[in-house]
């Protein structure tokens, strides 16, 4: 099943708001030019998926914590990835943020372009390795979901 028919069924629970072409294109500007989020944005464009919370039960969660994210509003994507640890440390690296742990722990992120562009696995990204170098040891990035149509498939969304 593909994401947009998962999100499809599920739409009438995304309690969030749709990001705008011109937030898309704001942020786009601002990111380094080899950084294609398009896929990314054009879901954020076609559902209301800024701002909802997504519980994902330890279970499900390929780290065995159980994730509990809110979807960043496109703001707060464009502020984690520029001007916050770890988003600094592994934008150049692909990873462009998705959520904040609702816990008070670790960020969300996808690779982007990577094996599968527009299925890319949500990774949780411990502030503790971030460092102003700008690089980060990518074995520390934990796998919450083998795709994102995994994650949407078993996380629920919280009213």
């Amino acid at each position: 099943m593909s994401i947009d028919a998962i999100l499809g069924e599920k739409k009438d629970y995304l309690n969030g708001s749709i990001m705008s072409a011109a937030e898309a294109e704001n942020i786009r500007r601002k990111l380094p030019p080899d950084l294609d989020a398009g896929f990314l944005f054009g879901l954020m464009q076609q559902f209301p998926l800024s701002g909802t919370m997504w519980e994902l039960p330890e279970g499900a969660d390929r780290s065995d914590q159980g994730a509990q994210l809110q979807w960043l509003t496109p703001e707060q994507i464009a502020d984690e990835a520029l001007n916050a640890y770890p988003g600094i440390s592994v934008l150049r690296s692909g990873f462009i943020p998705i959520g904040s742990c609702m816990l008070g722990s670790d960020p969300y992120f996808v690779k982007l372009g990577g094996v599968d562009p527009t299925n890319p696995p949500p990774v949780r990204i411990p502030h503790d390795y971030a460092s102003e170098d700008e690089s980060y040891p990518e074995e520390y990035i934990e796998v919450v979901s083998m795709s994102l149509e995994a994650f949407f498939v078993h996380a629920t969304i919280e009213p």
